[in-house]
């Protein structure tokens, strides 16, 4: 459903990706989990490593699109970089780690919505913007946080990893949000945390992008917001 927007904001369309944009990031309770389970790495070498994964997650023909199989396949990558061995008398084999990992961070989903964005997403509604949300990871999970966490109401698309042929960045995701929206680019803006998938992506197609960097990650990158509220700071009409 495309709404008919009110004045009150510079784009018509305000499109989402989800993981460390409306949810707190997997990354961190990957994190969180693997320091409770013995492991002693540092976020920043536990974050190099998950998007390594993201990056071969990308770039894979791997079409599962749900289930335990996929999840332990991009576990066993993060592990990989980490520079932990597939077996050993010391540590778990990875079938067994990423099965606890899993069941740990499902524990914590519950806590996983930032804490603005219920507000945001309200007002961009209430005020008629038309919101969509690109995501890479597969339909079945994302639907299902989304729910959830009842954020459905508020998108008028959802476009998740089977939806398209290709995912963030590549240009065919938001093409479809487009279409699906019936916007053009360049009423919308798209709004993520990953530089080379969503930032990227967003450019590629002619949207305005915004970085959501809550840890000055990226200290010199364009378009950088320390959380969602800064986005209706930047995007309110004067």
């Amino acid at each position: 459903m495309t709404h008919i927007t009110t004045s009150v904001w510079k784009h018509r369309g305000y499109f989402f990706d989800m993981d460390g944009t409306l949810l707190r990031a997997p990354e961190e309770d990957f994190y969180q989990t693997m320091s409770e389970l013995g492991f002693t790495y540092t976020l920043e070498e536990v974050y190099r490593a998950y998007y390594a994964a993201r990056e071969w997650y990308r770039q894979s023909i791997f079409r599962l699109n749900s289930g335990e199989e996929i999840w332990r396949a991009f576990a066993g990558q993060v592990f990989q970089h980490l520079g932990l061995d597939e077996t050993g008398s010391l540590r778990p084999d990875w079938a067994d780690l990423a099965g606890r990992l899993r069941a740990e961070m499902d524990r914590r989903e519950g806590d996983r919505l930032y804490p603005e964005t219920r507000p945001v997403l309200q007002q961009l509604f209430s005020d008629g913007c038309t919101l969509a949300l690109i995501s890479s990871r597969p339909g079945e999970g994302v639907r299902q946080k989304l729910a959830s966490f009842q954020l459905t109401p508020f998108f008028s698309a959802v476009i998740a990893r089977e939806d398209a042929p290709a995912i963030k960045p590549s240009p065919l995701p938001f093409r479809l949000a487009l279409e699906l929206t019936d916007l053009a680019a360049e009423q919308c803006v798209y709004v993520g945390d990953v530089p080379e998938e969503d930032v990227e992506g967003a450019q590629g197609v002619g949207m305005q992008p915004y970085l959501v960097d809550r840890r000055g990650r990226y200290p010199d990158a364009p378009h950088v917001l320390r959380d969602l509220n800064e986005l209706l700071r930047r995007e309110r009409l004067e």
